[in-house]
């Protein structure tokens, strides 16, 4: 039980560490890359963070990466004054 507890509240608070739980596990997700976009967004990560870079660098969270990668950048897109939308 311990083990899925803390995946599960990752998952239902959105914390940043649910982008390391998708990339660690990409079949126990339906939607990897917009599970972590939604950790990254309510997080207020760009796209240049670290953690952000290993997500998009993870070819399998993508179905059709052309599409996926555009959607993931708009809405991820940054303010100006510099914090994530």
């Amino acid at each position: 039980m311990k083990l899925y507890l803390p995946k599960a509240e990752n998952c239902i608070l959105g914390t940043q560490a649910l982008i390391a739980d998708v990339m660690a596990e990409l079949d126990n997700y339906a939607y990897p890359l917009l599970a972590g976009v939604f950790a990254a967004r309510k997080n207020k990560l760009g796209l240049n963070s670290p953690i952000c870079q290993a997500l998009f660098n993870t070819k399998a969270v993508f179905g059709n990466k052309r599409f996926d990668l555009a959607l993931a950048k708009e809405m991820l897109k940054i303010r100006d004054d510099n914090t994530a939308c």
